[in-house]
């Protein structure tokens, strides 16, 4: 009742990506760092949420703990006066991405997970500051998830093109490009991806 309260509430606020990540590239015409995609960070979700649960005599605090491959952090949102809660968990690999060092990783993907936590708890939907909540393209999360099924997949150019996003050309980096993908076409992104790591495995068991 209480969380559903603020539930109703946040549905009112729009919390708007703000924060760019940088992607470096080097394509043979250009070397540097291009924008690959906005996020929004904890703190901007933070400013619009804990007023809410101080209202409701609520708290949300993180924990984190090494995982089998990476950090998983637990969001846990606690009613003070009755000390009932609950938990939402979420794993992730050290964000090696940019040339961080190992310190750097380990605090990008804490800080990644928390966000992603906070967000998984109220329902809260993060709009790029140019697409008013209408679509858009796909989120950090969701670009990590699709960057991690290409590897396993080793799709190529065709699934850029199949998928409507810009070139590795164009973008100059796989981060950029795949954060170009249409959020509404995630999911058709993420089974496209899956079937082709199903063909290839059935294809090495057939072989071997």
């Amino acid at each position: 009742m209480l969380k559903g309260r603020i539930l109703k509430k946040l549905a009112g606020i729009k919390i708007v990506k703000n924060r760019p990540v940088l992607s470096d590239i080097d394509n043979g015409k250009q070397r540097g760092a291009v924008e690959a995609f906005k996020y929004a960070p904890l703190e901007e979700i933070d400013k619009h949420l804990r007023p809410l649960l101080a209202e409701e005599q609520m708290d949300l605090s993180y924990s984190d703990e090494p995982c089998e491959g990476g950090i998983l952090v637990r969001g846990r949102l606690k009613h003070l006066p009755s000390g009932h809660y609950e938990d939402s968990f979420m794993p992730a690999p050290p964000d090696t991405t940019g040339g961080k060092s190992n310190v750097q990783a380990v605090g990008s993907t804490n800080s990644f997970l928390r966000r992603y936590v906070a967000c998984n708890i109220f329902n809260i939907v993060v709009v790029g500051d140019d697409d008013d909540g209408n679509g858009g393209t796909i989120d950090e999360a969701q670009a990590k998830t699709i960057l991690e099924l290409i590897k396993k997949a080793k799709a190529g150019p065709k699934f850029l093109k199949y998928m409507r996003a810009e070139s590795l050309e164009d973008a100059g980096s796989l981060e950029a490009a795949v954060a170009t993908i249409a959020a509404r076409d995630y999911r058709k992104a993420v089974s496209t991806l899956e079937e082709q790591i199903a063909k290839a495995e059935a294809g090495h068991a057939h072989l071997s």
